[in-house]
């Protein structure tokens, strides 16, 4: 399971910066199946936008390993 701190990262910081501590946690998994998580829950007052940083860098991620 790889985890993109809730707190920290959903709420504290930009969606930009949310998107390169998702790839961060994605490319630690070295290609191994993971389950994206944001922590095991979604903090009070997570930015929309956040939520879609993530799941962009989780798309861009996945459209590299299947070969683009």
């Amino acid at each position: 399971m790889g985890n993109v701190n809730p707190l920290e990262t959903g709420v504290r910081r930009t969606p930009a910066e949310g998107h390169q501590a998702t790839l961060s946690v994605l490319n630690k998994s070295e290609s191994e199946r993971i389950i994206l998580s944001g922590g095991g829950g979604v903090s009070p007052d997570l930015p929309r936008e956040n939520i879609q940083a993530i799941l962009s860098a989780l798309n861009e991620y996945n459209a590299t390993r299947d070969g683009g």
